[in-house]
């Protein structure tokens, strides 16, 4: 009979077939199966000797495998069909390991946190303490074939991405901790901008003909703008300001658009920073986009079902958050009047501008940068908004209730000392909410 393994291929032959029999403590007869023989196995549990404060916490067990946290040979892969034979019903939790009831007492697995740098989870799973009765020969041959099978983790940088982090080396921190950082602007492009202000004028006049249509428009609008700048997210630009020309200026035009939402429609301003300037070219032209740094959604979600205690939270107006450097602020300029008999003033914006195209890189880059900054002592809470992070959304747990509400504390400080105030919380169960504010919770809990 041939022995196939991962991907198919061909590993051994087994020339011998003989019946086994176990006599389990709790049967009157033993159960009977038939067994394959090949000269090796090749396979050992643990990979790496275990701690031995988890050997501490299941001493008071009676363990089917005495040494399980040692590393030793396995003798026997039994298949699935035998497995409701030997389980018996018991399930305890203690950290990241867990122990299951057997028929020949209790087996534990888990993950164990190795001290390394490497992101590779190690699965510890359990073995009777039977006696081996084959050959003694280890890891040889599946050994080989994992080296030989295994690619390595290369992260290939394009220059343009290498560009954007030499230019976001350039960041820093104000004293509330927000993050200040430059545009990666293309400096041999920057020169191509044309006039923008006429383009931006003419967007302006159309926002404020729709406004005079429709009252609930303006009134948003208008809210809108003020809500920006009583937030310190734009400021008016003094006359003596607006003619400067020490530095590029452009003008960012900008409307409005109507967002469904579940009860009422919301406004939504979108900042227009692909339009063409009169020379044919555009802000986002002269803009780098940056690398993708974003986790796909499916990899969030299957890690998120992992948690027996699971929530999510949102980091609010991330974008807002974090504030543009000085030297590019004329590059973010917009012209605004709540009606149409006013004066046109013009307004630099001060923070990450939603719709440029090097946004959704700048956030993500200095959320990356917040976990590293602020890890020390807050490690779960640094791999939960690298890692477990769609966007703005945070979906993370843990496995009991002691531990989530300390991983949520982690996550509020560390977001909170970069400027990020969590928001919109979520949980499946109510003792992650009862001490939060309301209006940090997405509905009452």
């Amino acid at each position: 009979m041939s022995i196939s393994g991962v991907g198919g291929e061909f590993i051994d032959r087994s020339q011998f077939k003989s019946r086994l029999q176990i006599h389990l403590p709790d049967l009157d007869s033993p159960v009977d199966f038939e067994i394959y023989c090949i000269k090796r196995l090749g396979l050992s549990t643990p990979t790496t000797q275990i701690p031995q404060n988890v050997r501490e916490l299941w001493r008071p067990l009676q363990l089917a495998d005495e040494h399980f946290d040692t590393p030793g040979p396995v003798d026997i892969l039994i298949g699935a069909n035998l497995l409701p034979t030997l389980m018996r019903s018991g399930v305890l939790r203690k950290d990241t390991t867990m122990a299951r009831n057997t028929a020949v007492g209790w087996i534990i697995s888990g993950c164990i946190a190795q001290p390394t740098t490497s992101t590779t989870t190690r699965l510890c799973l359990t073995q009777a303490g039977v006696e081996p009765h084959w050959y003694q020969q280890l890891f040889q041959l599946i050994q080989r074939f994992w080296e030989i099978e295994n690619v390595p983790h290369v992260v290939r940088q394009s220059p343009d991405d290498k560009i954007c982090e030499t230019i976001f080396s350039q960041h820093r921190r104000d004293a509330q901790g927000r993050y200040i950082v430059p545009l990666p602007v293309r400096t041999n492009l920057l020169h191509l901008l044309g006039e923008s202000l006429l383009g931006a004028l003419a967007s302006l006049a159309a926002l404020l003909r729709r406004m005079k249509r429709d009252p609930a428009l303006a009134r948003a609008c208008i809210n809108f703008m003020n809500e920006y700048l009583r937030c310190g997210h734009m400021r008016e630009l003094p006359e003596e300001e607006i003619h400067q020309t020490d530095s590029p200026i452009h003008y960012i035009p900008f409307h409005g658009i109507w967002q469904r939402g579940d009860l009422e429609q919301k406004l939504r301003v979108v900042f227009n920073a692909s339009r063409s300037t009169s020379s044919g070219y555009s802000l986002n032209d002269v803009l780098y986009t940056g690398p993708k740094l974003q986790t796909t959604l499916w990899r969030v979600l299957v890690i998120w079902r992992i948690y027996q205690i699971a929530f999510s939270t949102d980091a609010q107006m991330m974008y807002c958050q974090i504030r543009i450097a000085k030297e590019h602020l004329n590059l973010q300029r917009i012209v605004w009047s709540p009606h149409e008999d006013l004066p046109v003033k013009h307004y630099q914006l001060l923070t990450v501008t939603y719709g440029t195209s090097c946004a959704p890189y700048l956030a993500l880059r200095v959320m990356k940068q917040l976990c590293d900054d602020g890890k020390e002592g807050r490690e779960d809470a640094a791999r939960a908004l690298l890692h477990e992070r769609y966007i703005d959304d945070i979906f993370s747990g843990a496995d009991n209730i002691p531990d989530a509400l300390r991983l949520r504390d982690q996550m509020i400080q560390l977001a909170q000392a970069g400027g990020f105030p969590l928001r919109k919380w979520v949980a499946n169960t109510p003792e992650l909410l009862q001490d939060l504010p309301p209006e940090m919770c997405l509905r009452p809990s």
